[in-house]
């Protein structure tokens, strides 16, 4: 695949924010990811590259992830809201209607986007979204954030290699890399590791600020999906999925110009684990909204 893409950076008063970018399409749709927390926009590098061939492909590293200059002070994050003002001058930047994906945080925050500059985003592609229970369906107890062992986790990482070989090995087969390929594991150290001057490699995503974004994690994206105008295109998973069938249903209700449906054997990961399927789904969502008439906003 000839097709590469590019890293660039936009300027900010709190620093730079890093994003890729494949190379102008003209006349072809415009498409932005972004990430999963503890994640930076390479990671999806392989998913991506063949979107190349057919879109103006945008991802971006969020605030505190990959390999962007700007201010990530986690003493200063309090809520996702620093996320989705730095996505706001990013879709500014972009400046061309574009189809919006997000896996995990970034499908809050791409719908935050949708709602905040209406006029640019023309559907979401949310893949394993963080789409809650609705009241009265929640199985167990209700979310508690203090008793999220996620942030721990995060604080416990490993953050220090000799090598980025030696960061790739210690990934392969454990944890929450347990279903991915080595190919995968290298884009993320390469997307997401500094070299220091010592000749060791760090985690651009400190263990600290990735602990603040569990922290700060929200559970009540209602308002905002209410306000959507565009349609969307919800993939989860099977297994531990952060998108409940319960929440998905009430997304379709609140916006009926959704298409939704569970990945058979797949995880959180499922970008990761089925990226030809999730590739095909975009564009078959894209296809759609592009060929639609004007004046149709449902099926």
């Amino acid at each position: 695949m000839q097709t590469l893409l590019t890293r660039h950076e936009l300027e900010t008063p709190d620093g730079n924010i890093s994003y890729l970018k494949g190379p102008d399409r003209p006349g072809a749709p415009y498409f932005h990811l972004l990430q999963a927390t503890g994640f930076n926009a390479q990671t999806y590098r392989q998913l991506l590259i063949p979107l190349c061939e057919h879109l103006n492909v945008f991802a971006t590293d969020l605030r505190g992830h990959g390999l962007g200059t700007i201010k990530a002070d986690p003493s200063e994050f309090n809520s996702w809201d620093i996320y989705r003002e730095d996505f706001y001058r990013m879709l500014d930047h972009i400046n061309h209607p574009v189809y919006l994906m997000g896996h995990s945080v970034g499908s809050i925050i791409s719908i935050a986007g949708a709602v905040k500059r209406p006029e640019l985003v023309k559907g979401l592609i949310l893949v394993e979204g963080l789409i809650p229970p609705t009241v009265g369906d929640i199985p167990e107890r209700p979310y508690n954030p203090i008793e999220n062992p996620l942030p721990e986790a995060a604080r416990n990482r490993r953050s220090l290699f000799p090598s980025r070989e030696e960061a790739v090995n210690s990934y392969i087969g454990r944890g929450a890399f347990k279903t991915w390929g080595r190919s995968w594991i290298e884009d993320y150290i390469d997307g997401g590791t500094r070299l220091r001057e010592d000749g060791q490699v760090e985690l651009s995503c400190a263990p600290a600020w990735e602990a603040r974004s569990f922290e700060t994690a929200e559970n009540d994206p209602w308002e905002k999906i209410e306000q959507l105008s565009c349609p969307t295109l919800l993939m989860y998973a099977d297994k531990h999925s952060t998108c409940n069938p319960s929440g998905v249903e009430k997304y379709k209700r609140l916006q009926p110009d959704t298409k939704a449906y569970e990945v058979a054997d797949t995880t959180h990961f499922l970008p990761i684990e089925r990226p030809e399927l999730v590739r095909q789904e975009i564009l078959k969502m894209i296809e759609r909204v592009e060929t639609r008439p004007t004046n149709a906003h449902t099926e």
